[in-house]
């Protein structure tokens, strides 16, 4: 087990407000739990969390609760403790030295805990397929093209514990930590907590087929995840190489909301692939950076300003790059060259 430790949401009392606690209930009860999303109190109504990296996991077996919570920049040390309850005029007393008082609620398919800890805090919770088989699966040095219903992602897992991650329309590349957690029977992929732009931190490994890694994530609802392993090539375009002059570029409807940057990147008049470096001239500045090539998925990462450009185009004399080149506003747009 992790170390164990005490923390301020572990129930005290959890008080059944939708039924009477019966074995039926119980069963119901019994299994892995993982918080799926938080909600706040405003104005006596709740509100959805947007971001809430704050995952931990309840296994209620019998008279026991486990509370599991994996380590993170945000949410400090881990914590894996087993607490005793029992059963007192419909409610569960923890067997503790806390004093926090949490309701919990059974619904159709959430435990939905109600804390009055400082101020009112719901967590909801979902329950983890009880069918679950452990899956043997490394993805460190691996890369994969990552497809869920809103779109998809490129997963570079650069060795055993950090993870670069960027999409076609989001111009930035996230780095982050990951690390692969058993509880019981279930394998699950944990992200760092100090995820920028995602809101989940955990995916539960379904089964690996294959060259594809099936996954669910639990955030707010139930989505399904492949990860299609990738052949890794680096190779750079030679077509790529040389000097493009901006000719054209795509405006969008947030330009009109946003102060001018003279200073922006996204000003720029030419850019300079050479093998190893890229230069791009905005008069009166220059900027130098280093760059890598995704050859399967046609995209070019700045290894300084950690921005994503993709490849859309590109021929002997013309070349179109979706990107965005500020460091304020990250959504791509598209840029369209000639070979000077």
């Amino acid at each position: 087990m992790l170390k164990t430790s005490l923390i301020p949401f572990v129930l005290i009392i959890l008080a059944y407000t939708s039924c009477d606690f019966t074995t039926n209930s119980k069963s119901q009860l019994d299994g892995l739990w993982i918080k799926s999303y938080a909600q706040f109190s405003q104005n006596g109504s709740f509100i959805n969390s947007r971001i809430d990296n704050y995952k931990f996991f309840l296994k209620f077996n019998g008279n026991e609760v486990r509370i599991v919570k994996f380590d993170g920049k945000e949410t400090g040390e881990p914590i894996d403790t087993i607490i005793n309850f029992k059963q007192k005029d419909n409610k569960i007393i923890l067997e503790n030295d806390l004093g926090s008082l949490v309701e919990i609620e059974i619904a159709k398919d959430s435990l939905i805990m109600t804390s009055y800890y400082n101020q009112i805090h719901r967590s909801i919770l979902k329950k983890l397929p009880e069918n679950s088989k452990r899956v043997h699966w490394n993805p460190s040095k691996k890369q994969y093209k990552v497809f869920y219903d809103e779109g998809k992602e490129y997963f570079d897992f650069r060795n055993d514990s950090i993870l670069h991650s960027f999409s076609d329309g989001i111009g930035r590349l996230i780095k982050n930590h990951w690390k692969i957690e058993h509880i019981d029977n279930h394998t699950i992929l944990v992200f760092g907590y100090d995820f920028e732009l995602y809101d989940n931190g955990t995916l539960l490994i379904d089964s690996l087929v294959g060259n594809k890694v099936y996954a669910t994530d639990y955030t707010y609802r139930k989505r399904q995840f492949v990860l299609e392993e990738q052949k890794i090539v680096h190779k750079k375009p030679t077509t790529l190489l040389g000097t493009w002059k901006l000719i054209a570029k795509e405006n969008s409807e947030a330009d009109t909301l946003r102060l001018p940057y003279p200073i922006s990147l996204n000003y720029l008049e030419k850019i300079n692939f050479y093998k190893d470096s890229l230069l791009v001239f905005q008069p009166p500045f220059r900027h130098v950076d280093e760059w890598k090539y995704y050859e399967n998925n046609k995209t070019i990462v700045l290894n300084k300003r950690g921005n994503v450009i993709k490849v859309v185009k590109l021929t002997k004399d013309s070349l179109v790059l979706n990107m965005d080149l500020t460091e304020h506003y990250l959504m791509n747009k598209k840029f369209t060259f000639i070979r000077e």
